[in-house]
């Protein structure tokens, strides 16, 4: 992903990937321990903040205050909060999303059945 977003003109990319600098760690207030994102990317003036969904059927409340919090600080920057999940998960994580008004753009990856 971090290479597509790099072919795509996406500058500033941290991914907590241990390859490149983490991505910062995004709080609702100071006090707030807060959660760091999986990517962060600038492209031009905008901000994306991009967040891997393994289940969409496991998201329970804290999952959900962080898709907030990363679509407001996303919001905040002109860009957008990207959900990546394979195809098998896209229809019920939308869904999800949708029933509780989460602003956010999925990104489908298609799996290699040989990577598992």
């Amino acid at each position: 992903m971090v290479r597509e977003l790099i072919r795509q003109d996406f500058t500033q990319v941290r991914a907590d990937d241990g390859e490149r600098p983490k991505p910062p760690i995004i709080r609702w207030e100071k006090a707030d321990p807060g959660h760091r994102p999986d990517i962060t990317a600038v492209k031009g003036e905008a901000m994306g903040v991009f967040t891997v969904v393994e289940d969409a059927s496991s998201i329970d409340a804290g999952d959900l205050n962080k898709i907030q919090l990363f679509s407001e600080y996303a919001g905040q920057r002109d860009g957008k909060h990207f959900l990546i999940t394979e195809t098998s998960q896209a229809k019920k994580l939308g869904e999800v999303c949708e029933n509780h008004s989460l602003e956010i753009e999925l990104i489908q990856v298609a799996v290699n059945e040989e990577q598992g």
